[in-house]
């Protein structure tokens, strides 16, 4: 290495990591895709024919610049697609390292890649040689036409032969370039670990994973997340990456199935899975563009980051931040969801009304439950009401609720019209889009007598796979009812006004109290209906123990008060609309 890991840092490295990819990808586009085109491009020549001309050389002295404009252009092109494929199979082969190390990996993923590898860049070779050859024996200025039509057939076999090899690489599941990202915590191996962490400048070059254990962790939705426990060739104390974590998601499914995804997911489509493929896009998308620039809000250092839609491939290696407080299982003390609203005011604060402009931005409307994402099925919030309150029987939900479903089923069109409001360009602003008790991590308070007591405390957010533009209320509604404890629910209405002194205070001027708390009342109606329909609705009573044992989801779906309280606002606030805000 020229530059020690001291002299630079794991920011640089990443950089570095992600520059010297986006090369070996052009280069292996370039190399795949410049043979056949140019060959298709002069298959009608008159060259092919026999009826090209020479160029006129007698004017160029120097013979060697005759002999090259004497040449064919096809002969010509090919010469240089043979210098760019050596090239590529020279710094392919420097990335897998050596072919022996792939021989003798344990990863059978690490040595079919190289074999990938091998026949694309074996056949691109041959077919250029073959040109080469061709032109050598002075095939193509034969008077046999069967004789020319031989050749021709022979180049174009090749190139079926080149383009299938090209398909067979595009329906095998994309692998990175070092080591390809296994699909379940039991293909984790240690030279991955080692290839991952040494790509990102994490360790050394001259250190290696020599021992690790897995253990899974709970309370993902969808990914399989680990917590990987690592031991190093070389031992520092106190090492901060001692322990990783590592999230995985795969879908197995055929080519055809896979190419309709793709496209469901290119027209921007709300099908489920189309939806959950463009959510973890965005999440990959968000730790490559926005890390840097995040205020208020900090998010876990990311070691390796994989996205591939197609082949329906996410993942990543991040820091561990299981040593951070994150108030399981029960909920955050008053204190902590002081110091998350805090923050989200500054995070929001800072991008109020200029997120429009950034690069990349998200989904359109923040949250999962939002917009157009869930609109369909909230039309059924009549039927589902209906089921919740059989589904729990001993909290009579409908002798305390009267006509909730009714309330709600009415004020559809009219609270889609008032969610189109509060997310107007005067309101909008960054939400992360699933901010709650599972997705946040807390610093804890230092002792007194600490070197580092005065530092102001930090939140960490991960899974920002519902990240993008929207209104503040959308994170701070979801938070306030889905992870405080029990306790501190009578707490909710001081709380909210700590969170808008907060946000006046970091910058955010003329948004009134009064549109403030209307907005809030939009998002926790709407966000009830969501939770009605796609989630009480098909559970009981035993469905919340179960979310409660494996730490699963917010508190809204663990806890009975939680969910009565969701409830009792919503049912208090359709009840004052409409007296107050009539449906026109």
């Amino acid at each position: 290495m020229t530059e020690s890991s001291a002299e630079t840092t794991p920011k640089q490295r990443r950089k570095k990591s992600e520059r010297r990819t986006s090369q070996l990808t052009l280069m292996r586009g370039v190399a795949s895709t410049v043979v056949p085109s140019t060959v298709l491009t002069l298959a009608f020549s008159p060259w092919y024919n026999g009826e090209a001309e020479h160029v006129e050389t007698s004017a160029v002295e120097n013979d060697a610049v005759r002999w090259l404009l004497s040449l064919p252009i096809e002969v010509l092109v090919s010469g240089l697609c043979t210098v760019l494929l050596l090239a590529l199979c020279f710094y392919a082969f420097r990335w897998l390292a050596n072919l022996n190390s792939a021989k003798n990996s344990d990863s059978f993923k690490l040595k079919q890649h190289t074999v990938l590898t091998l026949m694309l860049s074996t056949s691109l070779l041959g077919y250029n040689l073959l040109i080469l050859a061709c032109y050598m024996l002075d095939l193509y200025s034969t008077s046999d036409s069967y004789g020319l039509l031989r050749v021709h057939l022979l180049l174009r076999l090749y190139e079926v032969f080149h383009c299938l090899l090209i398909l067979w690489t595009l329906a095998s599941p994309s692998l990175s370039l070092k080591a390809p990202f296994p699909s379940n915590s039991r293909e984790i191996t240690q030279d991955w670990l080692t290839s991952v962490l040494r790509d990102n400048g994490t360790i050394k070059s001259t250190t290696t994973v020599v021992a690790f254990s897995t253990e899974t962790l709970r309370g993902g939705c969808h990914f399989k997340v680990s917590r990987v426990s690592l031991r190093y060739s070389v031992e520092k104390p106190d090492d901060p990456h001692k322990t990783i974590v590592v999230k995985l998601l795969s879908w197995d499914k055929p080519i055809w199935e896979r190419l309709v995804l793709y496209v469901k997911l290119q027209l921007g489509s709300l099908d489920r899975e189309a939806m959950y493929l463009r959510s973890y896009q965005i999440e990959s998308l968000f730790y490559k563009h926005q890390m840097d620039d995040l205020q208020g809000l900090r998010i876990p250092e990311i070691y390796y980051n994989l996205q591939d839609c197609f082949n329906n491939r996410f993942g990543m290696v991040l820091q561990d931040l299981s040593t951070l407080e994150d108030g399981q299982p029960h909920g955050f003390t008053r204190p902590d969801t002081e110091l998350c609203l805090a923050h989200l005011a500054t995070f929001h604060a800072s991008n109020w009304r200029e997120s429009r402009t950034l690069p990349f931005s998200g989904w359109g409307i923040a949250g999962y439950w939002t917009a157009g994402k869930r609109e369909g099925s909230k039309r059924k919030v009549l039927d589902s009401w209906l089921a919740t309150i059989a589904n729990f029987p001993k909290l009579k939900l409908n002798e305390r609720f009267p006509r909730l479903g009714h309330l709600l089923h009415a004020r559809l069109d009219w609270l889609e019209r008032e969610f189109e409001h509060l997310i107007a360009p005067e309101y909008s602003t960054l939400c992360h889009g699933d901010y709650k008790i599972t997705n946040l991590f807390v610093s804890r308070p230092k002792p007194a007598d600490h070197p580092n007591a005065a530092k102001p405390r930090s939140v960490y957010a991960i899974d920002w796979q519902w990240f993008g533009l929207g209104n503040c209320c959308v994170d701070t509604a979801y938070l306030l009812h889905t992870s405080l404890q029990v306790e501190e629910l009578d707490a909710i209405p001081q709380l909210l006004d700590y969170y808008y002194h907060a946000l006046v205070a970091a910058g955010v001027a003329d948004y009134s109290y009064e549109t403030f708390l209307h907005h809030y009342h939009v998002v926790l109606v709407d966000f009830c209906m969501y939770a009605i329909v796609a989630k009480w609705a098909k559970m009981t009573v035993a469905d919340f123990r179960q979310y409660e044992q494996k730490n699963k989801d917010g508190l809204h779906l663990r806890s009975i008060p939680h969910m009565e309280l969701i409830l009792q606002r919503t049912f208090e606030i359709v009840s004052e609309w409409e007296s107050s805000r009539p449906i026109q």
